[in-house]
């Protein structure tokens, strides 16, 4: 016979409902998203999610499952082992979580900015040069026509 222990853990449960619910809303407000921007995102990903379920996620009144905290914790961009354990008690974490998602974005939009300019300084580039031979022909053609004067004007 194999001994199997087993596990009890229901009288904490509600208390770890309660802490991945508030997790969950901790970093769902660092990145910036809505109640109802997660749950569109996890709907985007299979998951059946509306913006009801999230709160009732965040409340911790509806347990997550595992593989909808690996969904939300790729969404969030943050290990899942963080959104499950982080303790109530870790607001500096959060408020640093919050600062790196503000300067990540600042940064993915200073970088698409970056490739704009980029693109439009090619095509200045383009045009310069095509401004340049313009007007070394035309130069061509006005010592040209002035090479032909005999000075009679």
């Amino acid at each position: 016979m194999v001994y199997r222990p087993t596990v009890t853990i229901e009288a904490d449960s509600t208390d770890f409902n309660e802490r991945v619910g508030a997790n969950v809303q901790r970093f769902r407000k660092a990145a910036g998203l809505s109640q109802a921007d997660l749950a569109h995102a996890l709907s985007q990903r299979g998951a059946s999610f509306q913006q009801q379920t999230v709160l009732k996620v965040e409340k911790g009144s509806r347990p997550l499952k595992l593989d909808e905290a690996v969904l939300i914790a790729d969404i969030l961009k943050m290990p899942v082992f963080d959104l499950l354990i982080m303790r109530n008690d870790a607001g500096e974490l959060v408020e640093a979580a919050i600062e790196l998602n503000k300067a990540n974005e600042a940064l993915r939009r200073l970088q698409v900015r970056r490739e704009e300019l980029m693109d439009e300084l090619k095509q200045l580039d383009q045009e310069t040069a095509q401004a340049q031979a313009a007007q070394r022909e035309a130069s061509e053609r006005f010592e040209a026509a002035a090479g032909d004067d005999d000075g009679t004007r």
